[in-house]
């Protein structure tokens, strides 16, 4: 599953919910400051994180897209 397929599914969800966009995550990139949770592909897998002020407060990492489309069943 590709960066872009997976903010067509998480952004979809997010508007079913009616969750404001301002608390839809970002992808590819942290603003950092905000807390805002991104979204990230590489070779390690897929990774769901939120930074504040330059820390990292939590980041979950997995190889299955499902921990991302709900990270808070995630196995951590």
């Amino acid at each position: 599953m590709t960066l872009e397929e997976i903010k067509l599914e998480v952004d979809a969800r997010a508007r079913a919910l009616r969750v404001a966009e301002c608390g839809f995550p970002t992808y590819g990139y942290s603003e950092g400051w905000t807390a805002r949770p991104r979204i990230e592909i590489d070779k390690g897998g897929f990774h769901y994180g939120i930074m504040e002020r330059g820390n990292e407060l939590q980041r979950i990492t997995s190889g299955d897209v499902d921990d991302l489309l709900c990270p808070q069943t995630a196995h951590k």
